[in-house]
């Protein structure tokens, strides 16, 4: 898990195309799926649900599922943040 794949859900939900997201982020669209699968792989559960194109036209979104793995791992990645500050901080008294 890293930040691509968490700029990829979020361009997905943006664009609403998996396609869009991946040309947006100059990925291949097939280096995008095997990052979406091999995600919900390792959550065990769907990640993006996609429907196929035609006269309505295609598209993929994001399960209520995504959403809040976006919204924790943003939470943490917040946390993960104020905790390095604090410590770098410590450290920087430490060789005054």
């Amino acid at each position: 898990m890293g930040i691509g794949v968490m700029w990829l859900l979020e361009r997905i939900d943006q664009l609403g195309s998996i396609l869009a997201a991946a040309n947006d982020m100059h990925m291949s669209y097939v280096k995008a799926i095997r990052m979406i699968k091999s995600l919900e792989k390792n959550l065990g559960k769907d990640i993006v649900v996609s429907r196929i194109g035609g006269r309505r036209g295609g598209g993929s979104y994001l399960t209520p599922f995504a959403y809040k793995f976006l919204r924790q791992y943003r939470q943490l990645e917040a946390s993960i943040k104020k905790l390095s500050q604090k410590k770098f901080h410590q450290f920087l008294k430490g060789i005054k």
